[in-house]
């Protein structure tokens, strides 16, 4: 779940996603963590306030959630971002004593991906690039494609379409 430069308002009316919260991904893999027993979710998020949800909806579920603890998150303590990555990187890309932050920011979630890639079952949105690419490795690695609930698009690879659009969600 990242809720990163996706829950900017501008860009959510640019690219018509949608910031929504843990419960809502819950409840659309809860049909599968019930039909196989599943009680052990991997979490991949930049965001303080869904580690605060999965703890009370873990507790109320009884799931047991976990996510890497050395990620940089925001929402509550720390502000949310105010500017899509891609600024955010040029930007430290001009300074050298920055740099470092992207490459870490990078090394953290190229290994929520790969450990995402490594789960039974993925729910995310294929309109992010960790999700896809997640799933990507995960056939790769097992040469099979893993079973996925996706909260968005069917698949996104609409390079010059206009933002948001799909079978489902025409704009």
């Amino acid at each position: 779940m990242r809720h990163g430069d996706s829950c900017i308002a501008a860009e959510a009316s640019r690219t018509a996603r949608r910031c929504e919260p843990l419960a809502h991904y819950v409840d659309a893999v809860a049909p599968y963590l019930a039909a196989h027993g599943v009680r052990t979710v991997f979490l991949a998020t930049d965001s303080e306030e869904v580690i605060r949800d999965a703890q009370s909806i873990g507790a109320a579920r009884g799931l047991t959630f976990l996510w890497l603890r050395n990620v940089s998150r925001t929402g509550m303590t720390t502000p949310r971002p105010t500017e899509v990555l891609d600024k955010l990187i040029k930007r430290r890309a001009t300074d050298p004593r920055q740099v470092w932050r992207t490459h870490r920011d990078a090394l953290l979630g190229l290994i929520d991906t790969m450990l995402l890639a490594r789960c039974d079952v993925l729910v995310g949105k294929f309109t992010s690039g960790l999700f896809r690419a997640a799933y990507q490795l995960s056939a790769a690695r097992g040469g099979v494609l893993r079973p996925f609930v996706s909260l968005d698009a069917p698949w996104c690879a609409d390079y010059g379409v206009v933002s948001g659009y799909n079978e489902d969600f025409p704009q």
